[in-house]
C-alpha cells in the first residue's frame, strides 16, 4: 500500500511538472523515478519509524528494531541505514549505556547509507553529526554538512548548530 502511495505521489509530481512546463535535469528525472525500496514491508517499517524520532531512548531503541527489520527485508535500502544512524546517535545522546559504541554504530550506518546512495542527504547529515560528536574532525564535519546541504538545501539546522559549536555563527547567517 505504502509503495503504491509513493508511486502515486511520484506520478502526481510528474503531472505538476508537466503542467507547469518545468524542465528537469536528467539527474532530477532519475530521482523522481526512483523509489527508496521495492520492498513494501521495509518501506512500511521505515515510515512507521518517523513517529519515533522524539529524542527519547526508548523511541530510539524501537526505531533501531524497526530499521534492522527493514534492512533484513532490503539490505540495499539506503534510507533505512540513514534512519538507523539517526536512532543510534539519538541513543548515544539519551542513554548512559554504551554511548561510545552507539556513536560508532551511528557512523557505520551513515557510511553504509552513503555507500548505497551517495546522494543520501540524511546519510551525509548523520555522518556530520557523528563526526562532530564522536570524531571531532572539523574538516570532515564541514565536508559532510556541505555535501548534505548541497543535496537538501532545506535542512540547515545541523550545519548551523555545527557553526555555532566552532564559534562561527556569522557564517550561519549567509
Amino acid at each position: 500500500m505504502e509503495l503504491l502511495l509513493a508511486s502515486f505521489q511520484n506520478e502526481i509530481t510528474k503531472l505538476i511538472i508537466q503542467n507547469l512546463q518545468l524542465e528537469l535535469s536528467t539527474e532530477q528525472q532519475k530521482k523522481l523515478n526512483t523509489l527508496p525500496t521495492k520492498n513494501e514491508k521495509a518501506y512500511d517499517l521505515y515510515l512507521r519509524s518517523f513517529d519515533l524520532k522524539h529524542h527519547q531512548a526508548e523511541s530510539a531503541k524501537k526505531g533501531i528494531q524497526l530499521m534492522e527489520e527493514a534492512i533484513q527485508l532490503d539490505p540495499n535500502f539506503s534510507e533505512a541505514y540513514s534512519a538507523l544512524s539517526t536512532f543510534y546517535w539519538m541513543l548515544a545522546e539519551q542513554s548512559p549505556a554504551s554511548p561510545l559504541a552507539n556513536w560508532q554504530k551511528s557512523k557505520k550506518m551513515a557510511e553504509k547509507a552513503i555507500q548505497l546512495n551517495p546522494d543520501n542527504a540524511g546519510g551525509w547529515n548523520n555522518l556530520g553529526i557523528t563526526q562532530t560528536n564522536f570524531d571531532w574532525d572539523l574538516a570532515a564535519v564541514e565536508k559532510s554538512y556541505l555535501k548534505a546541504l548541497s543535496l537538501n538545501p532545506k535542512n540547515r539546522i545541523d550545519y548551523v548548530t555545527y557553526l555555532r559549536r566552532i564559534n562561527q555563527p556569522k557564517r550561519a547567517i549567509k
